[in-house]
């Protein structure tokens, strides 16, 4: 290799040979250096992205936990209503089943804070939930209220088939007072829980359905839910649950142009869906108003029987009950004297089933004579020395017919004694709660009957003992005849009960919204029925949330947003 350098006054110039290689290596180094940028950067953005990905990572993280926070605190709703329901009647809150009550349903704190410590501090969060119902009052502020539905103030869809077993067209009839409701489906309804599979004059049965695409079965039982009516011939979803979709208690304008686009039957949207008159869970426990077993009429052993009316009841009342039992009920007139002094013959065995407490009243017990000579013929001739056969006693009942005096030992007989065997009672109506349309499906309520107890309960004033549906009698809304044919079929109890749930806690989060029914006929209560809404949105809760800042001053510990 030659090197030559020539030098042009203040410069000096080099060639090197050996074909340009000190060009070739400068470029292979300038290639190196955009490798390594070039690597650098996937670099960074593999760790960039790594980032993001745990980044959201942590955020589900968190979200599935404020998720499970807000099903716990929602869970905790759902315990504070089977609470309530497992209390005696007495116990429970007034107004639960038809008022607002927000110091007891919502918002509820369970978890953090109350609200006067929370509000203004956004960075305090607290669990909380509301427990709601639909407002029936037509002169509420709001269609949604802080409460629960007693379902007992429904038609029960599995003893509508025993009531149309014992009187025929009766379940048809109670169906027929529905909005929107044709006979058609109302045997319909009816063979899909009775348990034979002869179809009614109108009704469908398993050849119907088994036609279908997809085929399907009868239940022939009792439905697991009202959902599971939607499989009905005839039973669409909007007779059944109205056009509420997202079941936030209120037609909202999207769901009323919905309605019209689908040409809603059934009396057009603003009629109540059929869920509101129907359930399959109604019942109530056995029990006296404050929560004590009531007493059975037909125990077995009436010296054990005396000994328990002798406890909660006047001893003349326990004393004719003993003496019913015994002997039954007198036909014809004729003096009669008082029990009062009466010492019951224990020793007597029980001879007589009572089916209702009504029968003691104004009843007459004649007692068996004290001389066998008495039970002997007419014409047998009695001996010189034998003392004359006693005249028969004629007992006449301590509950006399006296409106005024049912008023005072009714309310009090029908709260401690029952016919019954202490089993829970299924299926019968509330006639302080029922709307007329349930009313009137009632055996031996009529159009007139009806009206005259929801008048009687428009104008309660509070002072009338309402505890037992006898106060019909004692009003005189109908008469003993009546009283004692409506008796099984209702009642001013239930202890079933149906609500919506809200848990959420603040600041965003997500939350939790379900339906549940909550069965306490026997303790400790048990849910029946769940669904989870979530998927429907929020419903209510923001303008329960709006109500609450407005009242109690929450507007920094109740934002929204998110979820």
């Amino acid at each position: 290799m030659t090197m030559r350098i020539k030098n042009h006054g203040d410069a000096v110039c080099c060639s090197v040979g050996g074909h340009g290689r000190i060009g070739r290596s400068a470029a292979r180094h300038g290639m190196v250096i955009i490798v390594v940028a070039v690597v650098i950067v996937l670099v960074s953005l593999a760790g960039y992205g790594f980032l993001k990905l745990m980044e959201a990572e942590n955020l589900a993280a968190h979200a599935r936990g404020d998720r499970l926070q807000a099903e716990s605190v929602a869970a905790s709703g759902r315990e504070l209503l089977a609470a309530v329901l497992e209390a005696a009647r007495a116990d429970r809150p007034p107004g639960a089943e038809t008022d607002d009550l927000p110091d007891l349903f919502g918002p509820v704190v369970v978890d953090g804070p109350e609200e006067e410590q929370t509000a203004n501090d956004e960075s305090v969060r607290a669990g909380r939930f509301f427990v709601l119902a639909e407002q029936d009052s037509e002169l509420a502020e709001s269609a949604v209220r802080r409460g629960y539905e007693n379902e007992s103030a429904k038609l029960n869809l599995v003893q509508l088939v025993l009531w149309d077993r014992r009187h025929a067209g009766t379940g048809r009839m109670a169906l027929m007072s529905l909005p929107g409701m044709d006979e058609s489906t109302a045997d319909a309804l009816l063979d899909w829980v009775d348990r034979d599979n002869v179809a009614r004059e109108m009704g469908a049965e398993a050849d119907y359905y088994k036609e279908l695409e997809p085929p399907r079965q009868p239940t022939n039982g009792p439905p697991e839910s009202l959902d599971e009516l939607l499989l009905v011939r005839g039973v669409t979803r909007e007779r059944l649950f109205g056009v509420d979709v997202n079941q936030n208690f209120q037609i909202d304008p999207w769901e009323s142009r919905l309605a019209e686009d689908q040409a809603v039957g059934s009396g057009g949207s603003d009629a109540r869906p059929w869920s509101h008159y129907l359930t399959v869970f109604s019942g109530e426990r056995d029990e006296s108003f404050d929560g004590q077993p009531r007493i059975s009429l037909n125990e077995p052993d009436l010296g054990q029987l005396h000994a328990k009316l002798a406890k909660v009841l006047e001893p003349s009342w326990a004393n004719f009950i003993i003496a019913y039992r015994q002997y039954g009920r007198m036909r014809g007139g004729g003096p009669t004297q008082q029990v009062d002094d009466l010492a019951p013959d224990l020793a007597v065995p029980a001879k007589v089933r009572i089916r209702s407490p009504l029968e003691l009243i104004g009843a007459r017990v004649a007692l068996k004579s004290d001389s066998k000579g008495a039970t002997k013929a007419k014409n047998a001739k009695r001996p010189r020395n034998a003392k004359k056969p006693k005249k028969r006693r004629v007992l006449r009942s301590p509950f006399t017919t006296d409106p005024n005096q049912m008023r005072q030992y009714l309310p009090k007989l029908m709260d401690r004694v029952t016919v019954g065997t202490g089993q829970p009672i299924f299926g019968r109506v509330n006639i302080n709660l029922a709307p007329r349309e349930v009313l009137v499906g009632v055996p031996g309520i009529d159009g007139a009957i009806a009206e005259r107890i929801l008048a009687a309960r428009t104008l309660n004033s509070g002072d009338n003992n309402r505890s037992d549906p006898t106060w019909l009698l004692i009003e005189q809304i109908v008469d003993l005849r009546q009283m004692r044919r409506l008796l099984p079929y209702i009642t001013t109890g239930g202890d079933v009960g149906r609500a919506q749930i809200i848990g959420f806690y603040d600041m965003r989060s997500p939350i939790m919204r379900m339906e549940t029914v909550i069965d306490a006929t026997d303790r400790p209560a048990r849910q029946v029925y769940y669904k989870d809404l979530r998927r429907l949105g929020r419903g209510p809760l923001a303008g329960l949330l709006q109500a609450a800042d407005a009242t109690a001053g929450m507007t920094g510990s109740t934002t929204l947003g998110g979820g």
